[in-house]
């Protein structure tokens, strides 16, 4: 049984229970509680200026803080982590993935690496642009190269949506760009990050502060982490996100002293100062 295999059959035995990464990856089934009976505990509630906001202890699924969990907002680029779910979900990492010709589409100011259209890369290289970088370009050629079509994918990623409970989020595309009804909650995501940390991939790639990917044409495109969060030293990742219409948004995955935490800001003023101090006041308790 792989590791969303596993994940998906918690959450089938147990609705709002999920299964959880850890720093070494010991899992202990979690209930996050409703938002009408969660409580904040020691963090005050003026902590944050975010538009929403979510603090987990990863071991015990205690809500550490919250602060309109879920108040339906838009998620930017962390819809990358759907993305991610869905393409390991259905394919090997030595798999090939072919850029598609839709990146002539995007707009000259999306985030993207200027994939050639039909270049060729590995998965795990296409991994470290789409979750390093955040790179849009990578989201939309893995969804056509997975599904035929972006179209397709978002399909498939609604259906993942609904199939692990999340009631406050839908997708209109696989890379986070601004859209009608591209939406999801701080409550949602939380859930959505702790199925995409069982996989070792993934924790391996988002605590990257760079990279490098050489695709088949022989060109080499270097990059930096777009999470300046990973400065501090406890944060292991997991992924920003920016658009006009979401603001700065940010899920950060943290371990100190064999205790993690996870934490997510949405339309927040400043996603690595408000998220650095809830990461901070979180592992303090």
């Amino acid at each position: 049984m792989n590791w969303i295999t596993s994940g998906l059959l918690s959450i089938a035995l147990a609705f709002s229970s999920l299964t959880v990464g850890s720093a070494t990856p010991t899992r202990a089934t979690i209930a996050l509680p409703d938002s009408a009976t969660a409580t904040s505990s020691t963090i005050a509630s003026s902590s944050t200026a975010a538009a929403a906001a979510i603090s987990i202890d990863l071991a015990t699924g205690r809500e550490i803080y919250g602060k309109n969990t879920e108040k339906v907002l838009p998620m930017a680029s962390l819809t990358k982590l759907m993305t991610a779910l869905i393409i390991l979900k259905g394919h090997a990492l030595t798999d090939v993935v072919t850029i598609d010709p839709g990146v002539e589409k995007l707009a000259g100011d999306s985030q993207k690496l200027g994939f050639v259209v039909g270049d060729k890369l590995t998965l795990r290289q296409a991994l470290d642009a789409l979750l390093v970088y955040s790179a849009n370009d990578m989201a939309v050629s893995l969804a056509a190269w997975d599904a035929g079509s972006e179209a397709a994918f978002v399909l498939k990623m609604n259906q993942m949506a609904e199939t692990l409970g999340l009631k406050e989020t839908h997708f209109a595309n696989a890379s986070g760009l601004d859209a009608v009804n591209h939406v999801s909650s701080a409550r949602d995501l939380a859930k959505l990050s702790q199925i995409v940390l069982e996989s070792s991939v993934v924790r391996e790639v988002v605590q990257q502060k760079s990279a490098s990917v050489t695709t088949q044409l022989g060109k080499t495109y270097k990059f930096a982490t777009t999470n300046q969060l990973l400065a501090n030293s406890a944060v292991k990742g997991l992924k920003t996100g920016y658009t006009l219409a979401a603001g700065q948004c940010l899920i950060a995955y943290a371990v100190r002293d064999g205790r993690a935490i996870l934490t997510v800001v949405l339309g927040s003023p400043d996603r690595f100062a408000e998220s650095g101090q809830l990461v901070n006041s979180s592992l303090a308790l």
